[in-house]
This record gives structure tokens, C-alpha cells and sequence, in this order.
């Protein structure tokens, strides 16, 4: 499961682009709360690409549309986006530690 699990997060920092909702999403929330010792419920960083630090920050509500990459999701579809890429990647990452 380890092989696996590295295995997963090189696949992930090589491919940014495939895993947009990862890195755009997922995991720069992540390293708010980790690394910055930041909550950020109710707002998210707006205009940001892959890489770049926040430029603005904006409450999340019912209107609000998240850009990530090329495409634009309600609040509530961008978290059914981020859940369905786990279920995946999670999946991908059992079957390999299986594999092994």
C-alpha cells in the first residue's frame, strides 16, 4: 500500500494538469490548514493557477462559481468533483497495492 500510495503522488505532481481539481482544489486547502494554520471555510482563493500564490479571496455561497482549470463548477459540484477523483484515484491506488 505505501509503493502504491507514493507511486499515486508522483502521478499526481507529474501530471498537474490531469489532477487539476487535486492541486486547484483538494490539495491547496489542504496546505492552508497544514502549512499555514489557516481556515479557509466559507472562502476560497480565486484566479489561481497551478503553482501560483492566492490573489484574492472571495465567501463561498449558492452563486458562487470556483474556476478550475478550464472549467467552472457551483461550490457544491466542485466537492461532488473532488469526491468522485478520490473514489477514483483511491480505487487506482488499491488495485495497484493489490498488484504488488
Amino acid at each position: 500500500m505505501k509503493e502504491a500510495t507514493k507511486a499515486a503522488w508522483t502521478r499526481w505532481r507529474q501530471n498537474p494538469f490531469n489532477h487539476l481539481i487535486f492541486h486547484e482544489l483538494i490539495k491547496r486547502e489542504r496546505d492552508v490548514v497544514l502549512k499555514e494554520y489557516r481556515f479557509t471555510t466559507g472562502r476560497v482563493a480565486v484566479g489561481v493557477a497551478v503553482g501560483e500564490p492566492e490573489k484574492t479571496m472571495e465567501t463561498i455561497g449558492p452563486s458562487t462559481v470556483l474556476l478550475i482549470g478550464d472549467r467552472s463548477y457551483s461550490a457544491l459540484k466542485a466537492i461532488d468533483a473532488a469526491l468522485s477523483w478520490w473514489e477514483a484515484e483511491i480505487s487506482q491506488i488499491e488495485q495497484e497495492a493489490r498488484a504488488k
